[in-house]
């Protein structure tokens, strides 16, 4: 039961490491779909999307590396 609470915090630790307040900064990529007049067309929003989720990825894991280092 203990080691069971102890991934839990450790997850939790994880994840606030990756800080998500601060993937909102990457809803930029949407702007371009946006201002292009583009939010009907379904391949132009699933590559905004996917390119907000793979930059939420990536600054997430160099604020982990940072934080290690």
């Amino acid at each position: 039961m203990a080691s069971e609470r102890d991934g839990m915090m450790i997850l939790r630790a994880f994840l606030e490491n990756l800080r998500p307040r601060q993937w909102t900064k990457n809803l930029v990529l949407y702007a371009g779909v946006i201002f292009a007049q583009r939010l009907n067309e379904t391949a132009c929003v699933t590559r905004a999307t996917l390119g907000t989720l793979v930059f939420c990825l990536a600054s997430g894991a160099v604020y982990v590396f940072n934080d290690v280092a």
